[in-house]
């Protein structure tokens, strides 16, 4: 019978109501004695779930003499009430996705500061990337620090293991000096993803899917990203406009 009953509760049907429906389908027309001993429901609740399960359309009854008789209507009435139960849960389940989809749209910005933090948000940014998406990234390229430095060459290896695809620029009359604060090791790979253009850019800037990571490199490092689809899109085309042009 439990079994019976978890099943009649995706029916939208209570403990009480699944027990009481389903002796009425095995006693057949019953007064409440009988029922109550049957379906454990207490006799001081018997009349309010039967009441209950009246207005579901699941049980009616008929009168001999002063004495109420109960009966189980057609049980295909249960699943009807599942597939009505089914239809509100699609409305209110797509109402809930509209409303994912109108918070997606939203601009939020958020600051983090420290490496540890900004390490920690990078890795989070790209966590679900897949191979072939691309990261945008510009710079001055500038000599950092070893602590910038060695944050910028740990993202760059977690990108690469992903199979993110790496598009860099970095401004042309700094580029002896970019170049000479990568490692040796790295230079080769480095320069397949870089290229130079006339533009200082004034900070360092990241972007990726609905993301634009601004960092900040002073005493206290900082990264502030902006989530947001438009933005994020805006910046990919100035991205890209000059990424056409430099070489």
């Amino acid at each position: 019978m439990e079994d019976k009953k978890d099943i009649l509760t995706k029916a939208g049907l209570t403990s009480w109501e699944s027990r009481v429906f389903i002796s009425l389908v095995e006693l057949g027309e019953i007064t409440t004695g009988p029922l109550v001993e049957k379906s454990k429901v207490p006799q001081s609740k018997i009349y309010a779930v039967l009441e209950s399960l009246e207005n579901k359309g699941l049980v009616s009854y008929v009168l001999k003499g002063k004495v109420k008789y109960f009966q189980a209507s057609n049980p295909e009435k249960v699943y009807l009430l599942y597939k009505e139960r089914e239809s509100e849960i699609k409305k209110e389940v797509d109402r809930l996705s509209s409303l994912k989809k109108e918070e997606v749209q939203k601009t939020s910005v958020r600051v983090f500061d420290g490496i540890r933090a900004i390490r920690l948000i990078n890795s989070e940014i790209i966590q679900e990337a897949k191979k072939g998406e691309e990261f945008y990234g510009y710079s001055e390229g500038i000599d950092y620090s070893e602590e910038v430095n060695s944050f910028y060459h740990q993202f760059g290896e977690l990108r690469k293991q992903v199979g993110i695809k790496d598009m860099l620029l970095i401004t042309k009359s700094n580029k002896e000096k970019f170049e000479k604060s990568i490692s040796k090791e790295d230079l080769s790979y480095v320069k397949k993803k870089t290229r130079y253009c006339q533009i200082n850019f004034p900070q360092d800037t990241a972007i990726f899917r609905d993301n634009v990571i601004i960092y900040s490199w002073e005493e206290v490092p900082k990264a502030i990203v902006i989530k947001s689809k438009n933005v994020a899109k805006e910046y990919r085309e100035f991205f890209l406009g000059l990424w056409e042009s430099a070489k």
